[in-house]
């Protein structure tokens, strides 16, 4: 699993956006209070004290979801990669229709090297929301890094239809379907390697690469 540096920083921030905007303006004032403070200091870049409030927050009410969902975002972004595991599949067992929770799972998963869970998740997020951007990144992604670039292309895509100036988002899609493409230059190569379409794809590839001379040698071969 390759989990790049721009991805970590991806998700830091993702999860301090999200942090807090589940709270029920309805629960104990302590527990909004909690809640809270927990939220600011995500958003202040400050994980271990978030879980610290998130944490007293599931203990003043352990049956209070988005404390237990924002511990594990907390914790996520701390690396602490088994304890988010728990607390988001705790949330979810609260509640099962949690915004976010299936997404930020996947995530987690796809950091341990969980890619079947993490795909499974992502795809339930989605259930969800299908336009959540994020959660199709996420889901293009991890079946980029499981070796599956034909199924990460259609995710990526819808994606990049929904947030057309995400460099992230269009970068991705890219590199599935270059990805894709390999894929299937390699099993041509491997039918005939003398193949007339080899030499036109390779014609065209040169082409874009301003090789106009090694072109026409394709074009023209044998």
């Amino acid at each position: 699993m390759r989990f790049a540096s721009y991805q970590h920083c991806w998700l830091l921030a993702l999860t301090s956006i999200f942090a807090g905007t589940s709270l029920c303006q309805s629960a104990p004032d302590q527990l909004q209070s909690l809640f809270r403070e927990g939220a600011e200091q995500m958003h202040a870049g400050n994980a271990v004290a978030a879980e610290g409030a998130f944490r007293k927050a599931t203990e003043l009410d352990p049956s209070f979801a988005p404390a237990r969902l924002d511990l594990g975002l907390a914790e996520l972004k701390e690396g602490k990669l088994p304890e988010a595991i728990a607390s988001i599949r705790k949330s979810l067992e609260l509640d099962p229709s949690s915004p976010g929770a299936h997404l930020f799972l996947g995530i987690a998963e796809y950091q341990t090297n969980d890619a079947d869970s993490a795909i499974t998740d992502l795809h339930q997020e989605l259930k969800q929301d299908p336009k959540n951007v994020q959660a199709l990144t996420w889901l293009g992604i991890v079946e980029l890094n499981a070796g599956h670039p034909e199924l990460a292309s259609e995710p990526l895509d819808r994606a990049a239809e929904l947030a057309p100036t995400d460099e992230n988002v269009l970068d991705y899609s890219v590199q599935a379907h270059m990805a894709a493409a390999k894929q299937s230059y390699t099993a041509l190569y491997k039918l005939d390697p003398a193949s007339w379409r080899l030499h036109r794809l390779n014609a065209a590839i040169d082409a874009q690469a301003q090789d106009h001379k090694g072109a026409i040698e394709e074009y023209h071969w044998p």
